[in-house]
């Protein structure tokens, strides 16, 4: 009787301790799972970053931020693509800003927002125009806000871009 008792105490004790293996092991398997989406997440953000590094002309920097801005709340459509062409084509010409509004559409679809467009665009704006230049092309981002359609509230983004460019900002 006592061996019968010890046997199933021992089997009793090993299945415990299987059952707490198996939950230890779904728990490991879960936090690896989320760990590996936080990293391919982080992986992925660096990725979306490296694209706008290689921007190297004011006009594909002009275009990526103008397109970010103003698809961040909806997509754009053919006719919202032709006017912000229309618009780039004051300051460059037709083969520049074609393939400047193939790279900037490229680029907002590799997941990195508005905002980190903004920053690092505008960072390089900063050393590319001048005061002048700066002012002119925030004008051009107002004009094609209200030419596409002017849905998206974007005066903080707006205020954002001013100040990585290295405009005061009157409040």
């Amino acid at each position: 009787m006592q061996t019968l008792i010890a046997i199933a105490g021992f089997i009793g004790v090993a299945y415990l301790w299987w059952s707490r293996f198996r939950t230890a092991q779904s728990v490991a398997t879960k936090v690896g799972g989320v760990l590996g989406h936080m990293q391919h997440a982080r992986e992925g953000k660096k990725a979306g970053l490296a694209s706008l590094e290689e921007i190297r002309s004011p006009v594909v920097a002009a275009a990526t931020i103008i397109v970010s801005l103003q698809s961040e709340e909806f997509v754009l459509g053919e006719g919202d693509e032709e006017i912000i062409e229309t618009l780039l084509l004051r300051i460059s010409s037709q083969e520049e800003v074609s393939e400047a509004m193939l790279y900037a559409k490229w680029a907002v679809l590799q997941g990195v927002n508005a905002n980190e467009i903004v920053a690092k665009l505008g960072g390089f704006l900063k050393s590319q125009l001048d005061d002048e230049e700066k002012i002119w092309f925030l004008e051009l981002l107002d004009e094609a806000n209200n030419a596409i359609g002017g849905c998206y509230d974007f005066t903080k983004s707006r205020a954002r871009l001013a100040q990585s460019m290295g405009l005061e900002i009157a409040r």
